[in-house]
This record gives structure tokens, sequence and C-alpha cells, in this order.
């Protein structure tokens, strides 16, 4: 199935807190609002859960020329107060 991170789990029939672990790699970075992103991955984990990221930290002209132009790269947005 395919989860939508950003948006809540449970309208997208999500069970919450059935997860054991959960991986992101490079992917919770291109959500406008990462507060409610992490928020969701932590409804869906169990008590005990655990979250693994993996993002790149630093980036370079390369990386920005490259992926810089697609969707989702620049869907950031200040977190709501």
């Amino acid at each position: 199935e395919l989860l939508n991170i950003d948006a809540d789990p449970r309208l997208q029939g999500f069970a919450l807190a059935q997860q054991h672990l959960a991986i992101a790699t490079n992917v919770l970075h291109a959500t406008p609002y990462i507060c409610n992103t992490l928020a969701h991955c932590r409804q869906l984990l169990s008590p005990g859960g655990l979250l693994v990221v993996n993002e790149v930290l630093e980036t370079n002209a390369f990386a920005q020329i490259t992926f810089g132009m697609t969707d989702g790269w620049w869907l950031f947005a200040s977190d709501p107060a």
C-alpha cells in the first residue's frame, strides 16, 4: 500500500500503533511540515517501536542540479506554531 506520510495515516486506512519498525530513507525531508510528518510516523509505531531515519545532511551543487528540479524537492514550509 502507498502511504502519504504527510497526511493522517488513519484517513488512508492504516492501523495505528501496529508497526514495530519503520524505515525512512531520504523521504521525510520532502514533506511540507516535518513536525506533522514525525507525528504521523509516531502514530504508526507500536509502543517501543523504532523509526530509523536516513537523510542526507549536506548537499552540493550536483545534487541540487540533479534533484532540485524534481517535484517534492522544495515542498517544505514553516511548521505552524
